[in-house]
């Protein structure tokens, strides 16, 4: 069971973005280590596509925040959206590589246990456990095209790309653009629950994206419980630690 609809009351900012940042250089080392691009040869033709794509977005992403000065608005509003399509079928592309990973991997360890019951709690268990890693997925996906398209001065085309597409992944793209480069709309938070809540998965992305907020910025106490208000979800102040909020 996933535990989002817990939000900290008293997270510290400094610190969160220190673990934010520590973990993407980590990730960034990896991707330079010699090693890596030696076994990144070796790899399977599907994983070296979803390598490509990543890399891809990293690089349009670049283009954009560099040039963003000398493309016309309108080429802006195309490469933006592109870069959209790309981390959603990027998104789908690993979805099916973990379905069928899945499939086999429950098959599997399934032929090997005699009880139907507890073949039942392994293919519960495994389902479970795909269902982490590709919520985890997803929002790593969303990261990467928050830092490499974010930007305050383009919010009027998030806007328009997200309404253009119109699909639950462009909204929550581009409203988490805006949060992580801005403040947090209340009511649009409102319009967008209202627009999730019978979509599991879109909400479950969404208030992942709004606690990332709330734990990256100093937000006052009584915001912050209009915001956990709005998603219904609880705030809560762990034993030991009287840092609330800051003004």
């Amino acid at each position: 069971e996933f535990k989002d609809d817990i939000i900290r009351s008293n997270t510290d900012p400094i610190q969160e973005r220190e673990k934010s940042l520590e973990s993407r250089d980590k990730l960034e080392l990896q991707m330079k280590d010699n090693t890596y691009e030696e076994d990144y040869q070796n790899m399977p033709s599907e994983i070296i596509s979803f390598y490509q794509a990543v890399r891809s977005l990293e690089i349009v992403g670049q283009i954009i925040k560099n040039r963003k000065g000398s493309i016309s608005k309108q080429k802006l509003h195309e490469m933006i959206k592109e870069l959209y399509l790309t981390a959603f079928r990027t998104i789908g592309f690993l979805g099916k590589i973990v379905k069928s990973t899945k499939e086999e991997l429950t098959i599997s360890i399934q032929s090997k246990v005699e009880k139907a019951d507890s073949k039942s709690e392994i293919a519960e268990r495994i389902n479970l456990f795909f269902q982490l890693m590709s919520f985890n997925f997803c929002l790593g996906i969303f990261s990467k095209v928050i830092n490499s398209v974010g930007n305050r001065d383009l919010k009027p085309i998030f806007d328009d790309v997200a309404n253009e597409l119109n699909t639950p992944a462009a909204k929550l793209i581009s409203f988490s653009i805006k949060t992580c480069y801005g403040k947090l709309s209340i009511p649009e938070l409102r319009l967008l629950y209202k627009e999730f809540e019978n979509n599991p998965v879109a909400l479950r992305i969404l208030k992942a994206r709004v606690k990332s907020y709330l734990y990256n910025n100093y937000v006052k106490y009584d915001e912050r419980q209009r915001i956990a208000s709005t998603l219904k979800m609880s705030l809560i102040q762990p034993r030991g630690n009287n840092l609330i909020s800051r003004t």
